[in-house]
């Protein structure tokens, strides 16, 4: 069994498209666990009628994060509202877990956009996960994986950073398990950051937290803006 944490503020629109592709999956053994920002659309209601756990609190998706771990039963899954899995992804993943011993993990990400300058974007992302994950452990927040026993060990996400929590969490992770990237299989998600904040926009965004965190790994407060919810 595993648990499926969700963060979510107003999803009503993306959320359906991840809850069915789970649906489909062939892999049934885990609980859904949707942690919403008090949305004010129909997020929690499509999060019911699929047969999710709902739970509410405020916030930015690291508190998303660390409050759905927190009521997990087993060992954690994160993904985003707006991911797509694709066939069999469950399985697969969870089979190359079981094979290579690992105690976290992360897989590639591909958009669901033919854009270039989109495509470019996460191909660069992906590239950087893989190349550096022995000395400078990073996860994808769209999908990544954690023991549960590891994320109390760190005690659970830091709260107050707000974009890129998920990579400070596997910096700080990683000293107590097995962390790889899966790197044959991958999960498909929304453009839309990018496409409405840019591609130069959303590169900094990503890169300038990591910069900072390579010269102090410690640091624990935040870096850039993070808009949350506002990508319709």
């Amino acid at each position: 069994m595993i648990s499926i944490v969700i963060p979510t503020f107003n999803e009503e629109r993306y959320l359906p498209l991840l809850l069915e592709s789970i649906k489909k999956q062939s892999f049934k053994n885990y609980e859904i666990i949707v942690s919403d920002r008090y949305s004010k659309d129909k997020t929690r209601e499509i999060a019911r009628n699929y047969g999710c756990s709902v739970i509410l609190r405020t916030g930015s998706p690291n508190k998303g994060r660390d409050a759905g771990a927190r009521k997990a039963k087993y060992d954690i899954l994160f993904l985003e509202a707006d991911d797509i899995l694709p066939e069999n992804f469950l399985q697969e993943f969870f089979l190359c877990i079981k094979k290579q011993n690992l105690d976290l993990a992360t897989c590639f990400v591909r958009p669901c956009s033919n854009k270039f300058s989109i495509r470019l974007f996460y191909l660069l992302k992906n590239l950087g996960v893989f190349l550096f994950q022995k000395h400078y452990t990073h996860v994808h927040g769209q999908c990544f994986f954690s023991k549960k026993e590891i994320f109390y060990c760190v005690n659970g996400f830091r709260l107050n950073i707000t974009h890129g929590g998920e990579n400070d969490y596997a910096l700080r992770a990683k000293k107590y398990g097995r962390f790889r990237v899966i790197h044959n299989l991958y999960i498909c998600t929304s453009p839309r950051r990018i496409e409405k904040i840019g591609f130069v926009s959303r590169l900094w965004k990503a890169i300038y937290p990591e910069i900072v965190r390579f010269f102090n790994r410690d640091i624990n407060k935040e870096l850039v803006e993070y808009e949350h919810g506002g990508f319709r």
